[in-house]
This record gives C-alpha cells, structure tokens and sequence, in this order.
C-alpha cells in the first residue's frame, strides 16, 4: 500500500481501499457488511462516583469543610475523566468484531467514516 491510496491513517490504524489494519489485526473491505459505533459507560468510572459519593459523604460526617475538600476534589476528578468508551464494530459475516475501542468519540468517529467509505468505494 502507497501512502497516497489511504483513505485515513493514524498511528498504526489504515484504512485503504481493499484493507483495514488496526495494530496486528487486518480486516478485508470486501467482507464487511457494515460497521457502528457502540456507546458504553467506562466502569471505572462507575466505581469512580460510588466511591467519591462515600468519601465525600465521610467528610461531611467530619466537618464541613473537608466535605467540601472532597467533594471538589472528587467533582475535578470525575469531570476530567472520560465517562464513555466508544467501540467501533466491523460487522460481517462471522459476526461483530471490535476494531478499536476509545475514549475519544472523534478518533472513533474519524475510523468509522473511513470504513464507510471504503466500502461503498468497493
């Protein structure tokens, strides 16, 4: 494959007319039916709120302000964190097959776009 004939490259994701290489993994563009993109909650940060929601809680029970000590710390903590992981999903034949799961919707956006196209070039 020429550098040219990519349709989208980042790192060691490509995506050409005939080829899909995400890491050690290649999907062929004629065997794809489709692809999405699935939206799941990270559990981390599941666990991330039940236990700010006890820490914060022990600190009030304390004083006040160390409740509110937490609470801040626990509100940064939970806003910078991201509260979704985005799969892209190679659909075929075979069945569903992760391609690449995310943090970022606009990488997992940006793949599936390219996959799009790459099958209706076909």
């Amino acid at each position: 494959m020429e550098a040219d004939n990519y349709i989208y490259k980042n790192g060691n994701i490509s995506v050409d007319g005939s080829l899909i290489k995400i890491g050690s993994a290649s999907y062929s563009v004629a065997s794809i039916g489709s692809t999405t993109i699935l939206k799941a909650v990270d559990p981390a940060q599941i666990w991330l709120a039940f236990f700010g929601g006890i820490i914060v809680l022990v600190g009030f029970g304390f004083y006040v302000i160390p409740g509110i000590i937490f609470a801040f710390i626990w509100y940064k903590l939970a806003k910078k964190a991201p509260w979704y992981k985005y799969t892209v999903l190679i659909k075929n034949s075979s069945g569903d097959h992760p391609a690449l799961e995310k943090a970022d919707l606009t990488a997992a956006t940006q793949l599936h776009q390219a996959i799009e196209r790459a099958i209706s070039a076909r």
